[in-house]
């Protein structure tokens, strides 16, 4: 909570913080940025033969995207008289929800299956032209994927909506899953968006860098900084065994994160082992 003269200002987190309060000119940011590290908002198609669904991933928070009516949720609603295979797919559903889910079992291969193929596709193609088209995404945020290879594949091909991402995606059958069990497939995508941003950071110690605090505070002042990364290790966990250093320590990261992000920086705090050469405290230089 943020508390000014004039308005109360509340961001919720999902991580751990302690109990604590600061008095100031400037709000406390920390928290609020560590909070959003590694926080990607997203849609999740979960994709299977015949039907379809949308999740929206938040603060990593799973809910269910409520559709329009025309929507094509099924291949029934997606073709309607057009559908060659009669709507009845040649295949067998194996396994329960966490293992894997649509097994395909062809006995042979007829003319029926060519025209169950036919309907796959021009399914999948109908979903992408709702997408493309008819789905509101005015945050752009990007689309991943959650279906089976052999689908995620067919997909793939055809899929021409500019907001959706084929990779990293969720390789297993999202068929008949809870909304608990999604939610937890998900995190398995954001550890390998999350693997993919702290490589690119451990990239930026190419550049020019500093990472003495004392030479770091004037360069944020100037405007010469680019990217601050602020390791926890410099947070003590329940402000340690002198709490009175630690306030002092933690108004001193929070100016310099404030004038960073002022002069238009970025500012990430990150767990040790996620740090720039695992450094506690590093600047990437402008100049």
């Amino acid at each position: 909570m943020i508390i000014t003269p004039e308005e109360v200002l509340v961001h919720r987190l999902s991580i751990r913080v302690d109990d604590q309060y600061y008095v100031g000119e400037t709000p406390y940011v920390l928290a609020v940025i560590k909070n959003a590290q590694f926080n990607y908002p997203f849609y999740l198609l979960a994709l299977n033969r015949d039907s379809m669904q949308v999740y929206q991933v938040e603060n990593n928070q799973v809910r269910e995207v409520e559709l329009p009516e025309e929507a094509p949720t099924t291949i029934e609603k997606a073709l309607g008289e057009e559908i060659t295979g009669g709507g009845n797919f040649n295949y067998s559903a194996q396994g329960g929800p966490n293992s894997g889910g649509e097994g395909v079992a062809y006995h042979g291969f007829s003319a029926k299956d060519e025209e169950v193929e036919i309907d796959h596709v021009n399914y999948y193609q109908a979903v992408d032209a709702f997408f493309k088209n008819d789905f509101s995404n005015e945050e752009h945020l990007p689309m991943y994927l959650f279906a089976l290879p052999e689908n995620q594949t067919l997909f793939k091909k055809v899929a021409k909506t500019n907001f959706f991402k084929a990779d990293p995606s969720i390789s297993s059958s999202p068929a008949s899953l809870s909304l608990k069990e999604i939610q937890t497939c998900t995190q398995k995508l954001i550890a390998e968006l999350t693997q993919k941003e702290v490589e690119e950071y451990g990239k930026l110690l190419d550049r020019k860098f500093i990472d003495q605090l004392v030479d770091i505070v004037p360069a944020a002042k100037e405007g010469r900084i680019a990217n601050l990364f602020v390791a926890t290790s410099n947070l003590a966990d329940g402000f340690g065994e002198d709490p009175d250093t630690e306030y002092d320590r933690r108004q001193v990261l929070n100016t310099l994160a404030i004038d960073v992000l002022e002069n238009g920086g970025e500012v990430s705090i990150l767990e040790q082992k996620d740090a720039p050469g695992e450094k506690s405290l590093t600047a990437i230089l402008r100049y």
